[in-house]
């Protein structure tokens, strides 16, 4: 999701590479294959990219839905480069996820639970 935040569309490879850029030491193959059966097939499930399959390239493309998300992913985005760890949303948010995209401000040590209620 964090590829997203500097523009709307990127292809498999792309992202591909950039994941191998953070998981060091992983596959590059592992990560494809992870990205093209578990993590796009998800994040197209919850609206959140539509996947474009082409003869030469296939390229994802973030939804308006991503626009609902796109202040947390920016956030979690910036504890990770400021070399903090975010280990769950909780730690942002707190609430209903009815907040997301309802117009409620989102700031950091608000804590919204992404998960809905348990």
């Amino acid at each position: 999701m964090y590829s997203f935040l500097d523009g709307d569309a990127a292809s498999v490879v792309e992202l591909t590479q950039q994941v191998a850029e953070w998981e060091q030491g992983v596959e590059t193959e592992s990560i494809a294959m992870s990205l093209h059966h578990q993590q796009l097939p998800r994040l197209a499930d919850h609206g959140m990219v539509e996947v474009e399959y082409g003869e030469k390239e296939n390229t994802v493309r973030a939804t308006a839905a991503f626009e609902r998300v796109q202040e947390l992913v920016a956030q979690v985005s910036a504890v990770e480069e400021e070399g903090g760890e975010a280990s769950s949303p909780r730690e942002f948010f707190d609430g209903d996820e009815a907040s997301i995209g309802s117009g409620k401000e989102i700031t950091a040590g608000s804590n919204l639970e992404l998960g809905g209620g348990r």
